[in-house]
């Protein structure tokens, strides 16, 4: 289960601390961070998406970070990379 909070630390991370740069770089040391603070969550994401994604904008635009972006860089070359894609797709319909 996610932790309460867990949309405000990906917002922060995403909006705060990563540049828009960042967001199309491909570099192993940003990858291994993402893993590293959000690999947890995606499999709690990506187990059950919790109601607050479903009900509020801010959780919801955090979970498809999560399920659709952080993938990319947590799973970069392999399968795993787009295995979310559908959870981050059905929480932003």
């Amino acid at each position: 289960m996610a932790k309460k909070g867990w949309q405000h630390a990906v917002l922060h991370f995403w909006f705060e601390e990563l540049t828009y740069d960042d967001w199309f770089a491909v570099r192993k040391e940003l990858d291994d961070t993402i893993r590293d603070r959000f690999e947890a969550l995606h499999a709690d994401l990506a187990r059950a998406i919790p109601a607050e994604a479903l009900l509020e904008a801010d959780a919801a635009l955090a979970a498809v970070i999560v399920l659709d972006q952080f993938s990319r860089n947590m799973f970069r070359g392999s399968a795993d990379a787009f295995a979310s894609d559908r959870l981050a797709i059905a929480v932003a319909a």
